[in-house]
């Protein structure tokens, strides 16, 4: 692999025994947006998907439109976890927006965290249910939210996914 390339990825381990519960970003899929609605999260998550994980943008944001099979966890503190399986994709990544301001999602959820799982569609049922079930107790976590919205970088962010914290 390219070592301009490996410099530009991080590579997340939510746990160190078992490679399939880990996924990479690369340093463009973390932005601070001025987003409105749910539709423009989508499509800046769709233009993300196109440049970095090299797959169409209308396949990706028409896959995330669907929204089949809870494929959107909301949880109260303003967190939205985004998960969906994509055939082009070979490996687990991760793609995070922090929204300047908040959005409305169904009617009463204010959202302002969003972290975009992109799985392989061929990933093995048990590893994608780890993936989440771990992400979620990590979001779930008191102050998470503001420990998020303070992150100065991409790097302060990424540290608070590891188990360790």
């Amino acid at each position: 692999m390219d070592n301009n390339l490996l410099k530009n990825l991080y590579n997340i381990k939510l746990n160190s025994k078992n490679s399939e519960l880990s996924f990479f970003s690369s340093k463009s899929s973390f932005l601070d947006c001025n987003l409105a609605s749910i539709n423009e999260i989508f499509l800046e998550i769709s233009n993300i998907g196109e440049n970095e994980y090299y797959f169409t943008k209308e396949d990706f944001y028409n896959s995330l439109q669907k929204n089949e099979n809870n494929n959107i966890i909301i949880l109260n503190n303003g967190i939205m976890l985004i998960n969906n399986l994509f055939e082009k994709v070979k490996t687990n990544s991760l793609i995070f927006l922090r929204l300047k301001n908040p959005i409305t999602y169904n009617d009463n959820n204010k959202l302002d965290i969003i972290f975009t799982l992109i799985i392989p569609k061929n990933i093995k049922t048990g590893p994608k249910l780890q993936m989440l079930s771990t992400l979620s107790k990590i979001f779930k976590k008191p102050n998470i939210r503001k420990k998020i919205r303070g992150a100065k970088n991409a790097e302060d962010v990424l540290a608070l996914l590891l188990p360790s914290n």
